[in-house]
């Protein structure tokens, strides 16, 4: 019996430990200052006067604006779907502390070279993806995933 509960607990501190390493490995993407640093080459698309910016929040206007974007592309697939849509609930995605973006901006001013009024702002972007890393084990492999909450909305 002795041997048995020690086999118990043995296998409970070795899955904790799994645990915790699946989730030291999240904490780590979370942590990343920029994904694109990697693909720095491919943040600016000059023929369509493009640009990649990775973001870690939202500001108040490009939070509506993902809002309204998600909902136009998104709202009938959640309700066909039975989830049915909720503003807030959407909101509160887009403003969790573990969401990052990558947005795609129309830039193109001579002047600032950012577009609009130059500050980045909704009027600026063009798309969007909502991005949360997750673990998940892929084929016995380490995995880690980005769950859009809203799909590239391309």
């Amino acid at each position: 019996a002795a041997a048995a509960k020690a086999k118990k607990k043995a296998q409970r501190d070795a899955e904790r430990a799994e645990q915790q390493r699946r989730h030291a490995l999240v904490v780590a993407a979370r942590a990343v200052d920029d994904v694109l640093e990697p693909w720095a080459s491919f943040r600016r698309h000059e023929p369509s006067q493009c640009e990649l910016l990775y973001v870690r929040r939202l500001d108040d206007a490009q939070a509506e604006w993902a809002l309204q974007l998600t909902e136009s592309n998104m709202r009938a697939h959640y309700e066909a779907a039975g989830w049915g849509w909720s503003d807030r609930k959407k909101m509160r995605e887009l403003r969790d502390d573990d969401a990052r973006f990558v947005l795609v901006r129309q830039s193109g001013g001579a002047d600032d070279g950012g577009g609009g009024d130059g500050g980045g702002g909704a009027d600026d972007e063009a798309r969007h993806v909502h991005m949360v890393f997750a673990y998940q084990a892929s084929g016995g492999k380490d995995a880690l995933h980005t769950l859009s909450g809203a799909t590239c909305t391309w």
